[in-house]
């Protein structure tokens, strides 16, 4: 009679065990499919909340809601040094596959310096005052590879110093400045991680006006990687 009570049991509580497993991988299952339709849902989505904002990050974001806010900082520290460094220029980097290894460094030095300061492993300053910032190269390497994929790997001619036992890429301010003002017109999400995003270039002293598309996407090591940029009027 023991023998068959302690079955029982033995029985009941495997079943339990067995009951409670599929409970935890139905809960399991619906938040996947809770998340994945929340960023179907954010896809065909618009951030309008944003359009007009300043892209040099100064805009009181006291208004905007958390996600709103998060990624009008992301929009800001990807896009400001590129339209910064490369607005104006003849040829458009990355657009049409065009690709200029100096005007990627400028982009690249100053997208470093407003995002990643702390990282730097010495500060300096030349003669003018002006500060270097010195990275190591291996995370200057890991930096240029993900901002754009046509980019590729950083090249073995790049210039290097050795800082406290590490190898470093300087990366000198130049003190960039104009009367251009660059303000986001539009983004539409294409995918849940893949957004085209217009941006308005208007000039302070004349009515003179470029609107600027970018093709972005979310990347692991930045927050947007640049798949292409096109003018769409001059």
């Amino acid at each position: 009679m023991s023998d068959r009570i302690f079955s029982f049991l033995l029985f009941f509580l495997l079943c339990a065990g067995l009951l409670s497993g599929c409970a935890d991988s139905t809960a399991v299952s619906s938040r996947q499919m809770s998340d994945t339709s929340g960023l179907e849902a954010s896809s065909s989505e618009t951030a309008a909340a944003l359009f007009g904002l300043s892209l040099d990050d100064s805009a009181d974001c006291s208004a905007l809601s958390d996600s709103d806010a998060a990624l009008y900082h992301q929009l800001c520290g990807t896009l400001f040094p590129y339209l910064v460094t490369q607005f104006g220029k003849d040829d458009i980097l990355f657009q049409e596959g065009t690709f200029s290894l100096e005007d990627y460094l400028l982009f690249l030095n100053l997208y470093l310096q407003q995002n990643f300061a702390d990282a730097a492993i010495e500060i300096r300053q030349n003669e003018f005052g002006q500060p270097i910032y010195f990275f190591e190269r291996e995370f200057y390497a890991q930096q240029f590879a993900a901002l754009c994929p046509l980019a590729g790997q950083l090249p073995e001619t790049i210039p290097t110093e050795e800082i406290n036992g590490l190898s470093c890429v300087a990366a000198p301010e130049m003190g960039w400045g104009g009367t251009t003002v660059f303000t986001l017109k539009d983004l539409v999400w294409e995918e849940a991680d893949r957004c085209l995003v217009t941006v308005l270039a208007s000039d302070t002293e004349s009515d003179l006006s470029t609107q600027i598309q970018f093709t972005l996407q979310r990347a692991k090591t930045v927050d947007f990687c640049f798949l292409g940029v096109e003018l769409l009027n001059f």
